[in-house]
């Protein structure tokens, strides 16, 4: 909301960089007490359905966006943006309680977290972890880029009305996302729960690149990844394949 207020380029950036700063913290968040709520054989769906939040919001975003800033200007729209999140916090504090915490396998979790100072140092020492969040940066300012510039593009290039160009950005772009993530969710939850038939000890990791470095450091030679590149060629599987080839592990690609 205070972007809408800012005066200069450097305080949006600087408002826009703190925004930043928050939402990075949600779906870990999320994914932690996703685990808390749910047996590991029902976490697949779960999560997809949480990550159904990201095509869903983009496009109301977008699409709601685009005619109020074509009616009203992109302060008042900035503004407006923040009421939702606002309201939803409060929901949210009254309503959610924090959960039991459950081990991985799904059983109660007795041992205390370590100190925040250890767990740095330790993710400091492990260099592979260290390359993955470098090139998972690197990739999300590429994509976050390319979004950006589809609007510029559709209106300046193709002379889109604004007020037109968000929705047809989110029809072309966002029902695609949707069902890539039902599906992927729904097939990584059919092999998680029969591999144990034939295969011991295998995870299944979530679709959220941010959360794929600890996965990295977990693996090793003769482990087998199976990944579902459902939109071909995404940069981010592609790293991450790479990586995971790296460490020795065998890769399957649909």
């Amino acid at each position: 909301m205070a972007g809408g207020m800012a005066g200069s380029f450097l305080q949006l950036l600087a408002l826009r960089f703190f925004v930043g700063a928050g939402e990075s913290g949600a779906t870990p968040s999320a994914l932690s007490m996703i685990s808390d709520l749910f047996p590991a054989r029902e976490r697949g769906k779960a999560v997809a359905i949480y990550f159904f939040n990201t095509p869903i919001g983009s496009g109301i975003a977008l699409t709601v966006g685009a005619i109020v800033a074509h009616a009203y200007g992109w302060r008042t729209t900035m503004t407006l943006a923040g009421i939702p999140g606002l309201l939803l916090t409060v929901l949210f504090l009254l309503t959610v309680k924090e959960p039991q915490r459950l081990s991985a396998q799904g059983g109660a979790e007795h041992e205390r977290a370590p100190p925040l100072g250890r767990t740095l140092r330790y993710m400091l020492s492990q260099h592979a972890l260290l390359h993955a969040a470098w090139g998972l940066m690197l990739m999300h300012i590429a994509i976050n880029g390319f979004g950006m510039w589809m609007f510029p593009f559709f209106t300046r290039v193709d002379h889109v009305p604004g007020a037109s160009a968000g929705w047809q950005i989110s029809l072309a772009t966002y029902p695609a996302s949707a069902i890539a993530i039902f599906i992927t969710g729904a097939l990584a939850e059919y092999f998680f729960t029969h591999l144990p038939v034939i295969r011991a000890g295998d995870t299944r990791i979530p679709q959220n690149a941010s959360s794929w470095p600890h996965y990295v450091l977990n693996i090793k030679r003769g482990d087998v990844l199976i990944l579902f590149d459902i939109r071909r060629y995404e940069s981010q599987l592609d790293v991450f394949a790479r990586m995971a080839a790296e460490h020795g592990a065998d890769i399957i690609l649909f």
